[in-house]
């Protein structure tokens, strides 16, 4: 099954389940992987104690989404939950409306009876960075990685076979079998480095990327 994690679980949840079950701190941690990394750790910061409620940085982030509340370590953490509210539940609402009939048919599923399987669907299908090579990818890298090798930017297989192969000089390069799917490495690379390198330069130049059939 196809399913789009990239799209906020939050936002999923509005459109399959009633509001009243997306829980705040739910909301909290969806609206984190949706801003930017800089102001998701500085508002991370904040809500841990790290920072001032009012230092200057945790401002500027809240300022950005045009809420002006007078922060404080006793509201900071409603004010982040109100402003994640509003973000990815109020301001997609008419689209989640619209979605609401269209996908309501996947609660049939045994997946998505409840907010928490749809949350575990989640975490089952995104990328996991459990080896060196794949731990050592960014977000978007990881994702250039599993479309490579899989034809998805999601999870949408249980596995991926490893194959070897003997070729070197010019024609040594990773070769992904997507239908498998099936990823086939050289062993004529010298070290880890080598190996790195140039799957980096292949993942991240996707004209570079050539097809066939068979």
């Amino acid at each position: 099954m196809y399913f789009p994690v990239t799209l906020s679980g939050v936002f999923m949840g509005s459109c399959l389940f009633e509001e009243s079950t997306i829980s705040d701190s739910f909301l909290l941690e969806a609206f984190l992987s949706y801003i930017g990394k800089d102001e998701a750790e500085t508002l991370r910061k904040c809500t841990e104690g790290e920072l001032d409620a009012n230092n200057d940085e945790v401002l500027e982030v809240l300022s950005s989404y045009k809420c002006y509340k007078n922060p404080t370590k006793e509201n900071v953490k409603l004010i982040i939950t109100q402003l994640a509210h509003q973000e990815l539940v109020q301001k997609p609402k008419y689209i989640s409306n619209c979605w609401k009939p269209i996908i309501s048919s996947l609660k049939s599923f045994s997946q998505f009876k409840t907010l928490d399987c749809m949350k575990e669907v989640y975490e089952t299908k995104k990328p996991t960075t459990r080896k060196r090579y794949i731990k050592s990818l960014g977000e978007v890298a990881l994702k250039a990685f599993l479309q490579f090798t899989t034809g998805s930017d999601v999870i949408a297989v249980t596995e991926i076979t490893v194959a070897f192969n003997l070729l070197d000089g010019a024609h040594r390069s990773p070769i992904a079998r997507t239908c498998g799917p099936v990823l086939e490495l050289p062993t004529t690379y010298q070290s880890y480095n080598e190996l790195s390198e140039e799957f980096e330069n292949l993942i991240s130049n996707k004209e570079a990327w050539g097809f066939t059939m068979g």
